[in-house]
């Protein structure tokens, strides 16, 4: 492991090319590049306040590193970016674009852009040349789960278009077994019926969970 440096409540981080790291080192403020291996992280975006803007988060880079995709969050909704614009700066101006509205997260696809709103994701066609959408977004899966305080969206997708997410369990959806966990490392499942457990706590003399 390599220490690259110090973040305090980040907001995403994504591969610019091999040797260099977009993120968002604060919940609040723009986004910065750091060396792959290491140094002093460089200002890449700051946050336009003139136009309400709180924060850039959760970048994701196109093809080349020619632009990074981020949202921009606003003072105005502080605690939800489901609705929220995706701008793009261009690496070798230092040009800011927005390329959408209405999403909380966006990931590319070759000719596509997948984004979230409400615990669903779309597709939509997308030029990463122009930085221009077209065309109607297409519901492509439901029930995706995330943060709406933080637009936080747990899912990912490859280049041949694989996607992989985690479902959303707001509603108790995913249900559990607990188990007890010797020192030896001997799984003794308990007998409770399957639930959404959370936060489990043993009491001093193990007693009592």
């Amino acid at each position: 492991p390599v220490t690259l440096g110090k973040v305090a409540d980040h907001r995403g981080i994504a591969w610019l090319d091999n040797q260099t790291i977009v993120f968002s080192p604060f919940a609040a403020g723009g986004l910065s590049r750091i060396s792959a291996s290491g140094g002093e992280p460089q200002r890449l975006t700051r946050v336009d306040s003139s136009k309400g803007e709180r924060t850039h988060r959760w970048p994701t880079v196109l093809p080349g590193g020619a632009a990074v995709l981020f949202t921009v969050g606003t003072y105005g909704s502080p605690d939800s970016y489901e609705n929220s614009r995706i701008d793009a700066f261009l690496m070798a101006t230092g040009e800011r674009r927005t390329v959408f509205e209405g999403a909380s997260v966006v990931r590319y696809l070759p000719g596509r852009l997948v984004f979230s709103r409400g615990g669903l994701l779309y597709a939509v066609a997308f030029d990463a040349a122009s930085l221009a959408v077209s065309g109607t977004p297409t519901t492509i899966a439901r029930g995706v789960g995330g943060d709406v305080t933080t637009g936080a969206v747990h899912f990912a997708v490859s280049e041949d278009g694989t996607l992989v997410y985690i479902p959303d369990d707001s509603g108790g959806g995913v249900r559990r077994r607990v188990t007890w966990v010797g020192p030896t490392g001997a799984a003794e499942p308990l007998s409770l019926p399957p639930n959404a457990y959370n936060d489990l706590r043993i009491s001093p003399d193990d007693s009592r969970m």
